[in-house]
């Protein structure tokens, strides 16, 4: 014994230690076996399983010993880790606050770890190892039955179920459950793994959202139809006040106008009448006359000209057009500046009160051109870009600075404008913000240094489809729109 233990055991404690158990076992007769790692004369380090059979005679002394040896390394390793393994997973279902159950092929629950107790308050019954039917809450046991019996009795590899659980306190408590199948080497079912969290906060968060969402909705249900019923009532104050400018001009156009041609056709006949007298007195009367007859028939062009404008000719779905043509004819008339219409005639508008409030929106920029560019050309197009509308008016005078009362802080709707500010930091005159925003128009006003002043309103109708979906009034766009202007 001491030559085998000599042959392969080279540490000196661990030689005396195998010598020790050899000796115990001449002295006393008792087998010996045990697991030992020797390191051999190699250096390496080997895991052996041995074991010592004493051999006695007739008088029951031992005259010798058979000992076996088996290198069990690999298997000692295997062993090693598969501890470890089952020691991890002992310690983390024991630690875990998720719930894992293991269930056999009939649904029978077989395994289920610390934190089932921990979770709920209660275990499971582990005479009929099955969770009681009645803690799942009623409105949700018939369906985590019918999923589970779905499940086991198909081939999913596996399904989720979220229900409500009542606690030993008699709360309930929202779970989520991960059901597994796991298989053998040959496909066949081995058994169910079951992995449920606690989502009772996650819940209570989705309801409130939902909750919040709902309230939510039902507010912009609310802001959505006032909004459309205060765009309804500027219409109607709009076309209240479109009317009353439309019967001032028809009662310029009527009576102070006929009133006008009457005035002058007297001054034509007093005219004729003392230009007839050879004396140098009715002469002269005679050229006063005539200086009346001219001045009333000045009055009679600007009293039409105001009835055209508070009055414009906007019947049909070519109104518009119409009007907008005659505004730069008006303009042009006057002599003062030079007034050219582009005007596209196939554009149709068959919204009355936008049709009015686009004509408002480009008297007033013209308007403005008059006052404050000291401009010697204003240019008024209207055409169609895609879906939308686009009113044009621009002039070549300087900046204008508008006067405080006829700006605003910004011009909602024009999307990508900076609150419809343009380059120069003047903003688009209140009024016309005010027009577009009843019509959902979107407007850019711009100032291109040694170029003039640019407006541009793009409006989409209706019955073409929601504002928006094609070439939005964008900065950048309606800047391309100017330089093509």
């Amino acid at each position: 014994s001491n030559a085998w233990v000599d042959h392969f055991v080279k540490e000196p404690t661990e030689a005396a230690a195998v010598r020790a158990r050899f000796a115990t076992t001449l002295a006393t007769g008792k087998s010996y076996n045990g697991l030992r790692e020797i390191v051999l004369a190699s250096g390496e380090t080997r895991w052996f399983a041995y074991a010592a059979d004493p051999i006695l005679d007739r008088d029951g002394k031992v005259v010798a010993i058979v000992g076996s040896t088996q290198d069990v390394t690999e298997e000692h390793a295997v062993q090693t880790a598969l501890a470890l393994s089952e020691e991890r997973f002992r310690m983390i279902t024991e630690n875990m606050q998720d719930i894992v159950t293991l269930h056999d092929p009939s649904g029978r629950l077989t395994y289920a770890s610390p934190s089932l107790q921990r979770q709920l308050g209660h275990g499971f019954d582990i005479s009929t190892q099955r969770m009681p039917d009645n803690y799942v809450h009623p409105d949700d046991l018939n369906r985590v039955k019918r999923t589970i019996s779905q499940f086991m009795a198909d081939t999913r590899p596996c399904t989720t179920i979220e229900y409500r659980l009542r606690k030993r306190d008699g709360e309930y408590a929202w779970l989520e459950t991960h059901c597994t199948r796991v298989t053998r080497g040959d496909q066949t079912l081995s058994h169910f793994q079951a992995l449920t969290h606690d989502v009772t906060d996650r819940k209570a968060a989705e309801l409130a959202l939902a909750k919040r969402t709902d309230e939510l909705s039902v507010t912009n249900t609310l802001l959505v139809e006032a909004s459309t019923r205060r765009q309804e009532l500027e219409r109607r104050v709009l076309l209240s006040i479109e009317n009353a400018l439309h019967q001032v001009g028809l009662e310029l156009h009527d009576d102070l106008g006929q009133q006008l041609t009457g005035i002058s056709l007297l001054a034509k006949t007093l005219e004729n009448k003392l230009t007839s007298f050879p004396p140098h007195a009715e002469r002269s009367t005679a050229r006063d006359a005539a200086r009346i007859a001219e001045l009333v028939n000045r009055a009679i062009n600007h009293t039409r000209m105001i009835s055209h404008g508070l009055s414009p000719y906007l019947s049909g779905e070519f109104g518009l057009a119409v009007a907008l043509t005659q505004l730069a004819g008006d303009i042009d008339s006057l002599g003062v500046v030079a007034c050219v219409a582009r005007i596209d005639g196939r554009v149709k508008v068959s919204d009355e009160i936008a049709a009015r409030s686009l004509f408002r929106i480009a008297q007033e920029a013209a308007n403005n051109s008059l006052k404050h560019s000291g401009a010697t050309l204003i240019q008024i197009s209207l055409k169609t870009v895609g879906d939308y509308l686009q009113l044009t008016i621009g002039d070549d005078g300087t900046r204008r600075e508008l006067p405080p009362d006829q700006t605003d802080i910004q011009v909602r709707g024009c999307k990508g404008c900076k609150g419809g500010k343009g380059s120069n930091g003047n903003e688009a005159p209140h009024s016309i913000r005010h027009r577009c925003q009843s019509i959902g128009a979107r407007v850019a006003y711009r100032y291109f240094a040694g170029a003039g002043t640019f407006v541009c309103i793009r409006w989409q109708q209706p019955a073409t489809g929601r504002q928006g979906d094609s070439q939005p009034a964008t900065i950048s766009n309606l800047a391309d729109a100017a330089t093509q202007f």
